[in-house]
């Protein structure tokens, strides 16, 4: 609509404003980060792509605005209404790529930015979710490349671990986390509504598995891993022997996402979290959630008999 509106030549101009923003942005966004910093307290990540994109639309702005007061001095003379109409036609072809590259942006800011807990509940079941992610997935490691930003990276839809499997995530130093007991509740009570869906008995909380899970979920904050196996501690069953934890049968599951419900349903998808959930050879339950106000949430589930 934009772009049969605009027409041919402003829709060109629009475009080569938005080449110039990302240009000018890309180059200069590190310039503006330590003020970003200093004045938001935002992190280093956070505050380089926060001036990357407030450089884009601040040079935006100001190109929309002198194409605003330029083009009228380029148009001499009215324009038959036929070739004003194929103008219109025309312009729908810049228009259509101004429209992509902007859900690419948001798109890449989606799959690269961390996502308030808040923001991704009520996101979480948007009709454009499913094509961001996708748009994500594509794009937002060659904008991590460009910024630089690899090593500081995190990605919030991070898939539970198998149990030899590592995911190395990139938090940042000394990064502010706390025990989320609401949260623990809340997914206990999906725990065993699953269980008495299935007629399998609730699993009780045990304290001394939950301090044990919390304490796993804290270390993979600190250490900024996603893994079974701690370079400190070790196996689960390691773990649990360590903090006077008396099995015979134990098993766990980790989930690292924005929000009960998504690490619920994560868990519930993949057959070996699934399997743990709904054993008849469980009786309890240790569930340990640690939160970043900005990083997410970081699960551990200590099941034993």
């Amino acid at each position: 609509v934009r772009g049969v509106r605009r027409g041919l030549a402003p829709g060109l101009l629009d475009l080569a404003g938005i080449v110039v923003s990302f240009a000018v942005s890309l180059a200069g966004h590190r310039g503006l980060a330590p003020v970003l910093a200093r004045i938001g307290g935002l992190d280093g990540y956070a505050a380089d792509f926060a001036a990357f994109f407030t450089l884009f639309f601040l040079v935006s702005a100001l190109i929309t605005l002198l194409i605003a007061t330029v083009l009228p001095l380029l148009h001499g003379r009215k324009a038959s209404r036929k070739s004003k109409r194929i103008d219109q036609v025309l312009g729908v072809v810049p228009g259509a790529i101004q429209g992509c590259v902007i859900i690419i942006m948001l798109a890449t800011a989606v799959g690269l930015l961390p996502v308030p807990a808040g923001v991704a509940v009520q996101s979480r079941n948007s009709l454009l979710t499913p094509l961001l992610e996708g748009l994500s997935t594509r794009f937002a490691p060659t904008v991590e490349r460009q910024l630089a930003l690899d090593s500081r990276s995190v990605f919030l839809r991070v898939h539970a671990p198998g149990d030899a499997e590592q995911v190395n995530l990139h938090f940042p130093e000394r990064l502010a986390v706390t025990p989320d007991p609401t949260a623990e509740v809340r997914m206990l009570a999906l725990v065993n509504q699953e269980r008495v869906s299935n007629g399998l008995g609730p699993l009780a909380m045990d304290e001394k598995l939950r301090d044990a899970a919390r304490t796993h979920s804290a270390e993979m904050f600190e250490l900024s891993y996603l893994s079974h196996v701690s370079p400190r501690s070790g196996k689960p069953a390691d773990r649990l022997k360590a903090a006077g934890i008396r099995f015979l049968l134990a098993g766990e599951n980790l989930a690292y996402q924005p929000d009960v419900i998504t690490a619920h349903q994560e868990l519930m998808s993949t057959p070996g979290h699934r399997s743990n959930v709904l054993s008849p050879l469980y009786e309890r339950v240790g569930i340990g959630v640690v939160r970043s106000e900005s990083y997410g949430q970081m699960y551990t589930q200590e099941f034993a008999d």
